[in-house]
Parts: structure tokens; C-alpha cells; sequence
């Protein structure tokens, strides 16, 4: 079932919970990551999931793009919901596919 959650930076964010639902793992990595960006930065977030790191990250970035990259389709249309409904597809994109058949064209 589907379920709506706000994050403490005031994103929302959609899950599945009969799947998978982050946790303080993922707020960690945001963290650290946050630590080492600057605000023009371009972030590629690998296994990204339902989106959860860069709705954590965005508000970091503030001039700069994420891109998540997630396999399963389910997670990639999560994350796709919920970057629409926080209206951040200027900075936030994500791809559906396979790490070993993406291109950097």
C-alpha cells in the first residue's frame, strides 16, 4: 500500500509499505553527502530506491542537478510521484534502467 510521509526538510515523499521503506541508513548518506556538496554540484545517486537521498539532499544543491538511477520499476515510479509532488523536476530526474546499460551521452 501506498503511503504519503514528510520529511523534516518539508518534502514528501511516496512508499511503498509492502516494499521497501528507507531508513536512518539513508538519512545518514544524505547527510554525509550534504557535508561534501556545494551548491552548483551534479549528484548521480546509484540504487537510489524510492528517491529518498536526494529529497533529503535537494535543499543542499540549491543551483545544482540530482539524478537517481534505480533498476526496480516500482521504486523509479515512487521516486518519479514523489519528485512531481514536491514540484522538483528542475533538479531532480530520475532514470529507470540497469547501472551496467547506462551511458554517459
Amino acid at each position: 500500500m501506498e503511503r504519503i510521509d514528510t520529511l523534516l526538510n518539508g518534502n514528501k515523499i511516496f512508499q511503498d509499505t509492502d516494499s521497501f521503506l528507507y531508513g536512518i541508513d539513508a538519512v545518514l548518506l544524505a547527510d554525509f553527502t550534504a557535508r561534501c556538496c556545494k551548491k552548483n554540484d551534479f549528484v548521480v545517486d546509484l540504487c537510489s530506491g524510492n528517491g529518498i537521498v536526494p529529497l533529503l539532499l535537494e535543499h543542499k544543491i540549491s543551483n545544482g542537478k540530482i539524478i537517481g538511477v534505480e533498476i526496480q520499476k516500482n521504486s523509479a515510479l515512487l521516486a518519479q510521484k514523489s519528485i512531481e509532488l514536491n514540484n522538483l523536476q528542475e533538479k531532480i530526474s530520475f532514470l529507470n534502467g540497469d547501472l551496467k546499460e547506462i551511458s554517459t551521452n
